[in-house]
């Protein structure tokens, strides 16, 4: 039992020192360095895990593309399992919810199927919290606009429509570009819509 106060300060001080590891990412001046730093917190395993879910509630983009990045070097089918519980708690909040599931498809390449956004409260946060997401990549090159909608083409015209309703609600120069590109989508009532 006289351990047990050691081995909490140890753990609260590996996490801190993961999560100050994740903010230097962002200082990264180069995608090389970003992946390498990546990469290398990813080497500590499956400690790394919880220190990423619990900052999935950030609302800052940046993060949580620091936190899918560092996702996409760790064991997939640990980390996998883990962001799918996080989706499917409802004692979560829709930002955590939003997070995990943005990780596992951006990130992880994982099909996330209807029914995990269903969990959700609000599935037009998701869509939003996608949008914001895609247009801070777009910042760093237009193709990302491009890649994310050429993703929505592969979901069903209900994901298109919720993301349309979701644009609504952003700023404009953040949807500018996305409604343009939707507005030449394959479907017709997706381009419609947009």
């Amino acid at each position: 039992m006289s351990d047990e106060p050691g081995k909490i300060i140890t753990s609260l001080k590996h996490r801190l020192s993961v999560e100050a590891a994740m903010r230097e990412m962002l200082e990264a001046t180069s995608s090389e360095e970003f992946e390498a730093m990546a990469a290398r917190i990813a080497r500590q395993g499956a400690q790394v895990i919880p220190v990423i879910l619990a900052n999935l509630g950030t609302t800052d983009a940046r993060f949580r593309g620091v936190l899918g990045s560092v996702a996409r070097y760790l064991d997939r089918e640990e980390i996998v399992y883990a962001l799918r519980e996080v989706v499917m708690q409802p004692g979560r909040s829709d930002q955590e919810r939003t997070t995990a599931l943005m990780i596992l498809e951006r990130y992880l390449g994982e099909e996330v199927g209807d029914s995990l956004y269903v969990e959700l409260s609000d599935p037009v946060e998701v869509a939003r919290q996608s949008l914001r997401e895609v247009a801070a990549e777009a910042e760093k090159g237009a193709e990302a606009y491009e890649e994310y909608l050429r993703s929505l083409e592969d979901e069903p015209v209900e994901v298109a429509l919720l993301v349309l309703k979701a644009a609504q609600a952003l700023d404009a120069s953040l949807v500018v570009e996305p409604l343009r590109l939707l507005a030449q989508d394959p479907r017709e009532t997706v381009a419609r819509e947009a």
